[in-house]
């Protein structure tokens, strides 16, 4: 389960691994981000196809950073990759939906699927709630999300 809000931040992740940084540090570097913001940032890449596990870029990782930031096509390219995870798409339905995300009750999903504790349940569910926030909108805005 993804533990990074911001999907720009994601993105700009993704950008520095497709210019061949695939190291922590060097990534940490490249974007400022802290080793534990790099290291759940890529998680959440991961998580939405954008990376491999070997931090390969994706095919849909690729097609992502053809797109210009915060426009529509980068909305739709993130919303297809929620769409094309079945694990997402179980865990959080709504995750697309217009209507305000229900955290507690994606929480208790992810606590019987993964087995987390509520309190880390509970943070999870919170993430998909602020990239549930960002894919309804119109277009991406980092909002200053950690």
């Amino acid at each position: 389960m993804p533990q990074a809000d911001s999907l720009p931040r994601v993105r700009r992740v993704v950008e520095v691994v497709h210019a061949d940084k695939r190291d922590v540090p060097a990534i940490s570097k490249d974007t400022g981000f802290s080793e534990r913001h790099v290291r759940y940032r890529l998680q959440a890449a991961r998580i939405l196809g954008l990376l491999a596990e070997d931090l390969s870029i994706a095919a849909v990782g690729r097609k992502l950073i053809e797109t210009a930031p915060g426009s529509g096509e980068e909305l739709e390219t993130f919303r297809g990759c929620v769409r094309g995870n079945a694990i997402l798409t179980a865990l959080a339905p709504a995750l697309l939906a217009p209507e305000e995300l229900d955290v507690a009750a994606v929480s208790k999903r992810i606590q019987v699927v993964a087995g987390l504790s509520p309190a880390t349940a509970d943070r999870r569910a919170v993430v998909l709630r602020a990239w549930h926030r960002q894919l309804v909108e119109t277009e991406i805005k980092d909002k200053e999300l950690v």
